[in-house]
């Protein structure tokens, strides 16, 4: 598993999704750099240096080795035009693995870890909860070219019917504004499992595709 902070806080939610397929999974990570060769906005100079090495380091193993299995997360950029350099990240790693799992970014929500706390503690009346962000408009297009690419998509669990909460079945899934914790990683991990949902396999995506299969053989 590749990517930064973010691909770090989701190790929990992987280890449960990886156990119904047997997988072991190796979490290769840096704060602040994301899986994308070429990126470093908001990035210091020298840090964006050290970005580099470590992904140039990163995607010459993926192309050396050939792994079965590659996890790619990051707090994904929202600017549209990421676009192209998002996608050719994606595809330098498909070009060189077997499959590509994508793990989409879990939604920002202000005072995230204090604000359910406070309202505890001090009965505070504030609102925890947030109007779900949309995508950026570049994964459309890259859910369009590269169709073997599995994604994850943790605001499932976190944003039920488009509103995004800091507690789910009475867990405190955030460490910071943005940052899950271990048990709400954990608890993200278990709910879509018993969704259906593991590091392979996506309901939905299964039962899309069956319905195109029936589709098809009526047609023929």
């Amino acid at each position: 598993m590749i990517g930064d902070s973010f691909a770090n806080h989701f190790t929990g939610m992987v280890d449960l999704l990886a156990r119904p397929d047997n997988l072991s999974i190796m979490d290769y990570t840096m704060d602040s750099c994301p899986p994308i060769p070429g990126y470093d906005a908001d990035m210091s100079p020298v840090y964006a240096a050290h970005c580099a090495k470590r992904n140039e380091r990163v995607f010459s193993l993926i192309e050396q080795n050939k792994y079965p299995y590659v996890v790619m997360a990051a707090v994904w950029p929202k600017e549209a035009d990421a676009g192209d350099i998002v996608e050719a990240s994606i595809r330098r790693v498909v070009e060189s693995s077997g499959q590509v799992i994508v793990i989409l970014s879990n939604q920002h929500i202000e005072k995230a870890a204090s604000c359910p706390i406070r309202r505890l503690m001090f009965g505070s009346e504030r609102d925890c909860s947030v109007a779900q962000s949309a995508l950026a408009p570049y994964w459309a297009d890259v859910r369009a070219k590269f169709p073997q690419v599995r994604f994850i998509d943790p605001n499932q669990v976190i944003c039920p019917a488009g509103v995004c909460s800091p507690i789910i079945q009475g867990q405190l899934l955030y460490l910071d504004d943005s940052h899950l914790n271990e048990g709400g990683s954990r608890l993200i991990g278990r709910t879509l499992l018993e969704r259906g949902y593991s590091l392979l396999h996506d309901p939905v995506r299964t039962a899309r595709t069956e319905m195109l299969k029936g589709s098809s053989a009526v047609m023929n």
